[in-house]
């Protein structure tokens, strides 16, 4: 009795890691390739060749459209309202472009990666692999847009979305949403980024930067001198920070 019992038993456990093994199997199986490009022949009328490379299904006129902006500006919004139309597909938020963008800024100080990384062709994969096909594909990422000059030179026929909102507004869905704040306090004495920061430089009326002390007086306040073009955003005054923490209310 007690054999049958312990046959019975090893039997039971042997289907059950079977049946387990095989859903995991099945679970990660890929689709055929012919299956995950079907849908470019339809719309770009590409040939069946399986052997075809990414940049031979997607050249570099490619309408693609991108959507950015700060969050909390309407991004999702826009994201949604384009995604509606039958020709466009834009998904949710990748988070995945933003950081190969920001990495191959990295990467792109050495010669060869940053020819592999252009042949690779890393997000264009990730743009099309993120949702359902359409003849017009978009990304939603707010950051993306950190890289514009980057993906209008791969993309030159692409559409870029900038989404604009009064700050206030965004800094008050921010802090309604409860995000996070104080990992970006350090930039007012720490500056990133600084190549966008000076990008506005020569757009500027003469008139205008000549008043640009009584027309931004925050800058002063802020330990800029008002009258440099641009600022030196590398050296604040040495008052800024005791002007901040003076300033600063304890938090309980």
């Amino acid at each position: 009795m007690r054999t049958s019992r312990s046959t019975l038993l090893l039997g039971s456990v042997l289907f059950c890691s079977a049946s387990l093994l095989y859903l995991g199997m099945s679970g990660v199986e890929c689709p055929p390739k012919s299956h995950r490009h079907r849908w470019m022949e339809m719309h770009l009328s590409q040939s069946a060749n399986q052997n075809q490379t990414l940049s031979e299904h997607f050249p570099e006129d490619t309408p693609l459209i991108f959507i950015g902006g700060f969050p909390r500006s309407g991004t999702t919004l826009m994201r949604v309202m384009l995604d509606a139309h039958n020709a466009v597909r834009c998904g949710e938020e990748t988070r995945v472009i933003p950081r190969l963008l920001a990495m191959r800024a990295t990467w792109s100080r050495s010669v060869k990666e940053r020819i592999r990384l252009d042949e690779a062709g890393v997000t264009d994969q990730v743009i099309v692999g993120h949702g359902e096909p359409a003849p017009r594909l978009c990304n939603k990422d707010p950051f993306a847009l950190k890289s514009l000059s980057y993906l209008s030179h791969i993309f030159p026929k692409a559409k870029f979305v900038l989404m604009v909102r009064d700050g206030r507004a965004a800094v008050h869905s921010m802090i309604s949403r409860k995000a996070k704040w104080s990992g970006s306090t350090d930039q007012v004495v720490k500056p990133v980024n600084t190549e966008a920061l000076s990008k506005w430089v020569g757009n500027i009326p003469s008139d205008v930067l000549s008043d640009m002390a009584e027309i931004a007086p925050m800058l002063s306040r802020l330990g800029y001198d008002p009258h440099a073009n641009p600022p030196d955003y590398s050296r604040p005054e040495s008052l800024l920070p005791l002007y901040n923490l003076s300033r600063a209310k304890p938090t309980h």
